[in-house]
């Protein structure tokens, strides 16, 4: 009667291993799966984008604009928080230059490391604006055109 409950038990686990192995996702993801994780944050298009805005605490070493991608490498002080950052426009070009306001959200960050980050936003709902333009990062003076 032993070897009964012994056999039953090993179809029992064969069967549970069966079902949780067929519920598994299997291949790679898919396309929309890769598109939708590499997604970048989009610029906010508000009224008034300098709304709320204090003097840079941070410093902008480059930037670049691929494919409606701007990538910017910015120098900061902290190292306690994980720092946030919000690109706003108020959408209105002025010779096809949008002024863009970088946003340093974490003020609450008094640590004192020296920070290099990179942050991509996607600037295509300023392409929907005008389909040729550049952008100039408030109050940095270069205007930044797309490649």
């Amino acid at each position: 009667m032993s070897k009964l409950n012994y056999k039953d038990y090993i179809k029992a686990l064969i069967l549970f291993i069966f079902i949780i192995n067929a519920s598994c996702k299997k291949g790679p993801a898919s396309t929309a799966d890769i598109e939708e994780s590499s997604k970048y944050p989009a610029i906010q298009i508000v009224k008034d984008s300098a709304s709320g805005l204090t003097a840079p605490n941070y410093d902008i070493l480059s930037s670049k604009i691929t494919k409606d991608i701007l990538t910017i490498t910015v120098k900061y002080g902290g190292g306690c928080r994980q720092h946030k950052f919000e690109l706003r426009s108020n959408g209105q070009p002025s010779a096809s230059v949008f002024e863009l306001h970088l946003l340093h959200l974490t003020t609450d960050d008094h640590c004192r490391r020296l920070l290099l980050d990179t942050l991509q936003f996607d600037l295509s709902p300023l392409r929907k604006i005008s389909e040729k333009y550049s952008v100039k990062i408030s109050p940095y003076p270069q205007i930044i055109y797309p490649d």
